[in-house]
């Protein structure tokens, strides 16, 4: 990986980290699916919302804004 892409995926992933503490998760895990495109997935640790039983949810990130995956 070249060091503008590590820098650029570590900034989408504090957006997306940003994002999911406001919508009360944890942690993110960045991912790639199978076209390459990163994503990252939201894991609450804590509370009722605990996702470590469920499945986590899913949050992309484009030009600087995070947002639920679509199915």
């Amino acid at each position: 990986m070249t060091k503008e892409k590590y820098k650029k995926t570590m900034k989408d992933k504090e957006i997306a980290l940003i994002f999911a503490k406001k919508n009360s998760f944890s942690i993110v895990v960045s991912k790639k699916d199978d076209a390459g495109h990163v994503y990252f997935e939201a894991y609450a640790l804590d509370g009722p919302e605990c996702s470590l039983v469920t499945a986590p949810k899913k949050i992309v990130v484009t030009e600087g804004k995070a947002a639920w995956m679509e199915k």
